[in-house]
């Protein structure tokens, strides 16, 4: 650019040679006058989108969170930042483009003066965030009583205000005025009577709205880093990940604000207190420092909203575009793989409106959740009514077969691959037998998972159809099939059918499992290849016979039933496993002895404390339950500072309620049964309404004297163990005749009762 006349517009510095020869220059269309009105207007239309999009997110969000004290100060940044591209790049682009002020005196002053205004809107905004953050962080225990939606109005109110006051001197001293060169344009023009005064504003300018700034900002964020490098120790992975990111992000907004200010006020102190170049690459760095400063408008959006997860939650919901807000990965949300399964196996339900910092997926499939747990050390299949369904361990892995059973070929799938990763092979129930599902249920699964699937089935009224049905389920591809020999209609005190498991291992080339004789023919480990040699089976499976003691599958005999029983309640304790889980299988192991005073206590305990109490074991409950605790803080204490990172509106304090009077965990149930007019009631808790009616009833029939069970079945080992001790309690045959007569009269009078009242 060739030296000429110089002049300043707009508080610019932009400078034009009026000679001859670039007045033919700006005729025929100099480079400047197309590209920097394409490169503003990009930079425009951007910043325009974003600022618009978080304000829109935010606004339709009907929730309290939507007015929270962080989508306050985002609200207003985005504000302040629409403000400034609107009122900043199209006037100023026009300088570059037109070779004259067009638009009056009015917007003369107008324009610069709410540019500034905006413009220490936005900086004092980030401000406000920085120390929002710090005392979030920081100061998380007086928290409470500063964060507080009534100060960040005032913060906000305050903000504007003082604003609107440091920007007066731009609206006084710009003036629409003309040149010597060019006496019949206009030019938009800062004129100061005083040249001191003029500097003092500009140098105050640099002070509040990029120094002072920059400073607090600096110091805020570097507070926090220190605060979480100095609490946080012995991170997990997960947190020192989180913790990475977060020191990526504070280094990111500070270098952001850094880079993006500082050429727009080196330039402004240079041509106060110096001799700016009037050159090509001076012209191009105030480009430069005008494309910078507007971009940081652009930028803002972007790190303080779009990089949050629950941003891009609020995204997907108010506008669900997920091509554009992808999903946080799996490492941060723990249902991310159920969600997709489900969702293609039509049983996921996803919220179209919510509160977008807490928009969990809501499910009205029963296919539980897997949640790591890090204190236990376990993986937990969750309910949608968060009841953890069942939990396992790393050391339980490779021992564990998952069966279920189901209508849907998808939703099978689904879940066989929920549980791929934590189980060792799937296996499904015939169920869906009478409807003709079951071929193409194994199908999928069988196409769908790299894991072994096995099929477990009844046996039919007639072989023929037994085997008929087994070979067809053969052609599915399964790895083997389970035949339990009873029909569906048959209880453990039937006999099981070796022949017809027998003449299924013959009929078919595939292993087969023996299941079924628990009751009748295992009782010793080498009852259990006794029974495979009978069945001609390829392996037996048990399940009563290994719950009554585990250790029957030792070779040198099972273990004392004491030893087992505490090793498992050692373990029930140690990975929290369910109460009610934990007194089932105890009681499967008692048997016989659930009359005996230890008996009586197990089925009356309603917690594992209760139960190690009848055992002895309560020192091991307590060192395990203060060492689960200990651990819990020690997670809770390294998630925390992450967690207010993440959402710095939340308060957080490790605090547990002690309730006075303690009731149970869960939901449990009593009833009560009314005949003639007396009432009959168990003093132990059940876990459904039903089984509260039937102990009720029990415990009447037991009172009355008459038999337990169904009708036309035999007496239970239980009930004849009972009424053995019954009898030598008694003294004497003319006594005993006496309570016979006694009983027979309470059965002639319930059988005269019309009918008995079961209140709920």
């Amino acid at each position: 650019m060739d030296e000429g006349s110089v002049f300043f517009r707009n508080d610019s510095y932009v400078w034009y040679d009026i000679t001859e020869v670039d007045l033919r220059n700006e005729k025929e269309g100099a480079p400047e006058m197309i590209i920097v009105p394409v490169i503003f207007g990009f930079i425009f239309l951007l910043g325009i989108i974003g600022n618009t999009l978080v304000m829109i997110v935010i606004g339709r969000i009907k929730s309290r969170r939507s007015r929270s004290i962080t989508n306050i100060f985002i609200v207003n940044l985005s504000i302040a930042d629409l403000s400034f591209l609107l009122f900043c790049v199209p006037f100023q682009a026009t300088i570059y483009s037109l070779p004259e002020w067009v638009f009056g005196a009015f917007f003369c002053k107008f324009v610069h003066y709410f540019v500034m205004v905006s413009m220490l809107v936005s900086i004092f905004t980030l401000v406000a965030m920085s120390i929002d953050r710090y005392i979030a962080v920081v100061h998380s225990k007086r928290s409470p009583c500063i964060r507080n939606k009534k100060n960040a109005f005032i913060g906000v109110t305050t903000i504007w205000v003082l604003s609107f006051v440091f920007a007066i001197p731009v609206a006084q001293h710009q003036t629409l005025t003309s040149h010597r060169e060019a006496p019949n344009s206009s030019f938009c023009w800062e004129e100061w009577a005083d040249t001191t005064t003029k500097q003092t504003y500009k140098v105050t300018i640099l002070i509040i709205g990029y120094l002072l700034p920059l400073v607090l900002i600096t110091w805020c964020y570097a507070k926090v880093l220190y605060h979480l490098h100095k609490k946080v120790k012995n991170m997990s992975r997960k947190s020192k990940r989180s913790k990475k990111k977060t020191a990526q992000t504070v280094l990111l907004v500070v270098a952001v604000f850094l880079i993006c200010w500082m050429p727009h006020h080196i330039i402004a102190m240079w041509a106060e207190f110096g001799a700016f170049p009037l050159n090509d690459t001076s012209f191009a760095f105030r480009i430069i420092s005008h494309c910078l400063a507007y971009g940081n408008s652009c930028i803002n959006p972007i790190l303080y909203a779009f990089l949050s997860e629950n941003f891009r939650k609020a995204c997907q919901q108010v506008f669900t575009c997920k091509f554009l807000f992808p999903p946080p990965p799996e490492e941060k949300v723990n249902r991310t793989v159920l969600n997709v399964l489900l969702e293609k196996a039509g049983g996921l339900q996803t919220p179209c409106r919510g509160d977008w910092l807490s928009s969990e997926p809501q499910f009205r499939s029963s296919a539980p959740a897997p949640r790591p747990r890090e204190v236990l050390e376990t993986v937990d299949f969750v309910a949608p009514e968060e009841r953890v369904m069942f939990r396992t361990c790393e050391r339980e892995k490779d021992h564990v077969v998952f069966q279920m059973g189901t209508a849907d070929p998808e939703r099978a799938l689904a879940v066989a691959k929920l549980v791929f990763s934590y189980l060792l092979s799937p296996t499904t129930r015939d169920r869906t037998v009478e409807r003709g599902l079951y071929k193409q249920i194994l199908r999928t699964l069988v196409k769908g998972v790299s894991k072994p699937v096995t099929c477990k089935i009844r046996i039919l009224p007639s072989l023929e159809d037994t085997i008929r049905l087994v070979q067809r389920i053969e052609r599915t591809g399964v790895a083997a099939i389970a035949v339990h020999g009873r029909q569906k209609e048959e209880r453990p005190q039937h006999p099981v059918h070796c022949d017809v498991i027998k003449a299924v291992a013959e009929a078919v080339s595939i292993p087969v499992i023996a299941n079924g004789g628990s009751q009748d023919c295992i009782k010793v480990h080498s009852d259990i290849e006794a029974f495979r040699a009978a069945t001609g089976a390829s392996a037996v499976m048990l399940a009563r016979a290994a719950m009554w003691n585990p250790s029957i599958f030792r070779r040198d005999g099972p273990l004392p039933l004491e030893q087992v029983i505490g090793e498992y309640i050692r373990y029930a304790i140690r990975y929290d496993n369910h109460t009610f889980n934990t007194k089932y299988c105890l009681c499967q192991m008692l048997r016989e002895k659930l009359e005996s005073p230890q008996g009586k206590k197990l089925h009356s305990a309603q917690s594992h404390r209760e139960i190690c109490e009848a055992f002895d074991s309560v020192e091991y409950y307590k060192e395990t339950t203060a060492m689960l605790e200990a651990r819990s803080a020690a997670e809770a204490r390294r998630h925390h500072t992450d967690d207010q990172l993440e959402d710095t509106d939340v308060t957080t304090m490790t605090v547990r309620f002690d309730r006075q009077v303690q009731r149970p965990l869960d939901r449990f149930f009593r009833s009560t049964v009314t005949v003639a007019n007396k009432k009959y009631r168990s003093t132990a808790w059940d876990k459904s309404k039903k089984l509260a009616e039937q102990t009720a009833a029990i415990v009447c029939l037991r009172t009355l004297g008459l038999p337990e069970g169904r009708i036309g079945e035999e007496e239970s080992n239980l009930v004849k163990k009972r009424k053995r001790e019954e009898k030598t309690e008694c003294s004497g045959s003319a006594e005993s005749a006496e309570e016979s007569g006694h009983a027979a009269n309470k059965r002639n009078h319930v059988l005269s009762t019309p009918e008995s009242e079961v209140p709920r």
